[in-house]
C-alpha cells in the first residue's frame, strides 16, 4: 500500500499530513487532478502517480510519496 506524505503552507507554517488514499485527500479538499506522471525517467514508483493543480509532485521520498503545494514547495526550495 503507497503512503502518500503531503505538504502545505498553512498560515504561513508548513502542514504535513499522510494518507493512503490520494485520490479522495484532494478531492475532499476540492484539489483538481490534472493527469498522471508520465515521465519514465523518474523513480518507478512514481509511475502512473496522480497529478494535481497548484500541487508539486509527484516526488520519490523514500517511504512516501509527496506533493507539497506550490507555497511549501517555495518555501522548502530557498
Amino acid at each position: 500500500m503507497t503512503m502518500y506524505r503531503i505538504v502545505q503552507c498553512l498560515e504561513g507554517k508548513l502542514v504535513e499530513s499522510h494518507t493512503t488514499n490520494i485520490l479522495d485527500w484532494m478531492a475532499v479538499r476540492g484539489f483538481r487532478q490534472i493527469g498522471r506522471n508520465s515521465n519514465l525517467a523518474q523513480h518507478e514508483a512514481l509511475h502512473g502517480e496522480p497529478r494535481f493543480a497548484d500541487f508539486v509532485g509527484p516526488m520519490f521520498d523514500g517511504d512516501a510519496v509527496r506533493y507539497e503545494d506550490s507555497r511549501a514547495n517555495e518555501m522548502l526550495s530557498i
